[in-house]
């Protein structure tokens, strides 16, 4: 017998350090999650990160992304980059896929969520 524990659009993580909203972090199943919650997630603490959807990330100005390019996210600065193909850079996490393209000059990009992320 199964018993439903929540919606599949959420992970729960326990913090390791204190986590903002909006943070985004690797879940322990090696999805991309962003922090949820005015209050974030509090070092120690059981939270919810939401794994799927479309969010708005940082990225800078100068780095140009297509729409569908596969990205990661450098954990230490919250910007995100692309990579082609492969594990991720280290230190940092593969994300999603470029909801929108997004050129030199723009700080942000629209990410699917941990879509074809692989």
């Amino acid at each position: 017998m199964a018993t439903y524990k929540h919606d599949g659009d959420f992970r729960q993580i326990t913090a390791g350090a204190d986590l903002v909203n909006g943070t985004i972090v690797q879940t322990a199943d090696g999805l991309a999650g962003i922090v949820e919650g005015l209050a974030g997630i509090k070092n120690g603490k059981v939270g919810n990160v939401r794994v799927d959807g479309i969010v708005t990330c940082d990225k800078a100005s100068a780095t140009v992304i297509a729409a569908g390019d596969r990205l990661q996210l450098a954990t230490a600065t919250q910007l995100v980059t692309g990579k082609a193909s492969g594990a991720a850079d280290a230190g940092n996490i593969i994300i999603g896929r470029a909801a929108l393209a997004a050129g030199n000059g723009t700080t942000t990009v629209d990410v699917d969520m941990n879509r074809a992320a692989v």
